[in-house]
């Protein structure tokens, strides 16, 4: 993957930001192993270890995101002096993360998760953990660090585990604020009220309703997200839906639903994670809210494909933005083919609109570039272009030879949907589209050159409308019926 080629914003733009993680910091241990027989000692399954790993996780999973999509990590937190701590600050320096916002103590015992697990299937999670806020001392040190640091964004990655204190995150906010950083927050209490301060929370569904409690009971997720948003008082609010996709609403209270795409979902370990780190990123790159969220989506989704708690890469987040693009190109061409009925939806009763229509149509059979230049010319004559589409049906009342139409009225009405120049393409199956004009009343009725105005089909009841009839000059020399004949004189 080059520069040129990339289609995640910081690398194709040469901004590497740095973000600043600040969070509870743990190791993920995973053993793997078959089950083959049941404990005789007690009913349970006795897995046979076949391999072990350890990962970064929790705020240190965050920091691996952020690194291995090409940005630059700060990690501030808590580990023991023990050996875990000296297995997780290994992992986090082979990956080039900054560590130097780690404190680590003698007094304090690393925070461990250990997977077992058979198959894909987890047995058993055994925690080491202990929660405690930090001393006086360490809290200082984290602090310091961070003040010497230049971070792009924030991230505050709480799991609860006790560095988070109220008073700890008073003073992240005041130096945020203070430097203009954005900030990002993935939660963990239920009182949302001190995230408040933060440019953007992504909690997920269910730590979103627990911060309402019984106000969240019957709510959709479009409600859900403005009811949290109003209760805490908060800035923007990504509310992550897991299979339902995600929902932005931003300071203006305005609601952005993004789907989620069909995924084999092996764990979702730690979506939440690189949820969090896309949104810091893009925010330190300067990305807008509205395609930061698409980009998380992407990077969710590949994630939660993965075994166990993995972070993203560069290389996967691009070729998921590359999928999720053409996935939305698809769906908004798809989205360009209507009936009359639902159109007049779209674009309103005449006279009541408050975008000028404008429709021509025809087979568009061997779609090539004299019709390209035509349909460009027509979109300039409104806001919105309208072609209506002669069915397979309809093209052979045209006397145009048996063989026509070449190309299936499904396959081309696709290929119309993809010209950016026109809006939505109707189908109709009558010899002339007059029916269909009665029905739309364009307010400006479009055809080639090559007919002369008083012959137009449609242009009268245009006209009484107060519309107007126009004619493009075609190309020259270009036409399905020439192309047509010129290949069969290939033969």
């Amino acid at each position: 993957m080059t520069k040129s080629n990339s289609l995640v914003p910081w690398i194709a733009k040469s901004r590497i930001p740095t973000v600043a993680v600040i969070g509870d910091i743990m190791l993920d241990e995973y053993i793997e192993g078959g089950v083959e027989r049941i404990s005789p000692e007690a009913p349970v399954p006795v897995v046979l270890v076949k391999s072990r790993y350890s990962s970064a996780g929790g705020a240190s999973n965050v920091a691996r995101n952020i690194q291995l999509t090409g940005g630059a990590a700060q990690l501030f937190g808590f580990c023991g002096r023990d050996a875990a701590g000296d297995e997780l600050i290994s992992i986090l320096d082979g990956e080039s993360i900054d560590t130097k916002g780690v404190v680590r103590s003698k007094d304090r015992a690393t925070l461990r998760k250990l997977r077992i697990l058979a198959g894909r299937q987890q047995i058993v999670r055994v925690d080491w953990e202990k929660m405690e806020a930090g001393t006086g001392n360490e809290n200082r040190q984290i602090l310091e660090s961070l003040r010497k640091s230049k971070p792009d964004s924030v991230i505050i990655s709480d799991y609860g585990k006790g560095l988070l204190s109220t008073e700890m995150l008073s003073e992240i906010f005041d130096f945020c604020e203070k430097n203009k950083i954005a900030t990002v927050v993935d939660p963990k209490s239920r009182d949302f009220s001190r995230y408040a301060r933060a440019t953007l929370i992504t909690p997920n569904k269910k730590e979103g309703m627990e911060s309402l409690g019984e106000e969240a009971i019957g709510l959709s997720n479009r409600d859900l997200a403005l009811a949290i948003h109003k209760k805490w008082g908060l800035k923007n609010l990504l509310l992550t839906l897991g299979a339902d996709g995600m929902i932005l609403c931003n300071e203006k209270r305005e609601i952005t639903h993004v789907a989620a795409k069909a995924r084999e979902v092996f764990d979702v370990s730690g979506a939440g994670d690189t949820v969090a780190a896309m949104m810091a990123l893009s925010l330190g790159a300067e990305v807008s809210l509205s395609d930061a969220v698409l980009l998380a989506n992407a990077a969710a989704g590949r994630v939660v494909e993965k075994q166990g708690t993995q972070p993203i890469t560069a290389e996967e987040l691009n070729e998921a933005m590359r999928l999720s693009s053409e996935s939305q190109m698809l769906s908004s061409i798809e989205s360009k083919l209507v009936n009359p009925e639902q159109l007049l939806q779209k674009v309103g009763m005449v006279g009541k609109r408050s975008r000028r229509v404008v429709f021509t149509n025809g087979c568009f059979d061997l779609l090539h570039a004299g019709h390209v230049t035509y349909l460009r010319e027509a979109k300039r004559l409104g806001d919105v272009l309208v072609v209506g589409l002669n069915s397979d049906s309809s093209v052979k009342m045209l006397e145009k030879g048996s063989e026509r139409p070449l190309v299936p009225e499904k396959l081309r009405a696709t290929t119309l949907c993809a010209l950016a120049d026109i809006d939505y393409v109707v189908m109709f199956s009558e010899a002339d589209p007059e029916k269909l004009i009665n029905t739309i009343i364009p307010d400006v009725l479009v055809k080639g050159a090559d007919w002369s105005e008083d012959k137009i089909i449609g242009g009268d009841i245009v006209k009484k409308h107060g519309g107007a009839v126009k004619t493009i000059e075609l190309v020259p020399g270009i036409s399905t019926t020439k192309i047509v004949e010129k290949i069969r004189g290939l033969k």
